[in-house]
């Protein structure tokens, strides 16, 4: 949990993974976008298990359903947005808010982004061969005192920026759309294949 509360982030989550959390919209909008409504429903322990054995050129992922007004789709296909950005921007233009994670401490790869409206508002993204970080800092990084690198210059200034890890990732995604995961209600998902 972070700073002593009770918010983290439902299981599946978090490290080594890719995920996404879309606010204020049904879960039948978000499979008929992203899965053209063709999904079959799961526990959510079961529905987890199917993603994680999952090949990635299947493009299967679970969507959560409705919880505080987010719903929440894990899956490695979820990290195609920080490659085809432009493609993911087109689904999102009938979703308020989406935020965008992704965490592999294997290949040291991690990035989130946030969209509001199809608009890209924030994107960072880091892997061993390039450096993306667009717009302006959110006030949860601001919050937690990051200054994230731009280039690999910054990341050999160790005292001036933030050293990128998964820990970074989490910690951000705790801030923005952490919740209380013992009150979550682990309930019934859809798993299907993502169209992007």
């Amino acid at each position: 949990a972070s700073n002593g509360d009770k918010r983290d982030l439902p299981t599946g989550m978090g490290y080594k993974s890719c995920f996404m959390v879309v606010e204020g919209v049904s879960q039948k909008t978000v499979l008929d976008i992203f899965l053209q409504g063709k999904a079959k429903k799961y526990t959510y322990n079961d529905g987890l298990a199917i993603v994680g054995k999952a090949d990635i050129q299947e493009n299967t992922v679970l969507v959560s359903s409705v919880y505080k007004k987010q719903i929440y789709i894990i899956g490695d296909t979820v990290s195609q947005f920080f490659y085809d950005t432009e493609r993911f921007l087109e689904k999102c233009k009938e979703l308020p808010r989406v935020y965008v994670y992704m965490t592999h401490r294997v290949s040291e790869t991690h990035g989130f982004a946030l969209v509001e409206n199809g608009e890209l508002i924030r994107f960072f993204c880091y892997d061993e061969e390039d450096i993306r970080n667009i717009g302006k800092p959110l006030p949860e990084e601001i919050a937690l005192e990051y200054q994230l690198p731009y280039d690999f210059e910054d990341v050999r200034n160790k005292e001036e920026y933030t050293m990128v890890d998964e820990e970074v990732i989490v910690e951000l995604a705790i801030r923005q759309v952490g919740i209380d995961v013992k009150q979550y209600t682990y309930k019934d998902v859809k798993v299907g294949e993502m169209i992007v």
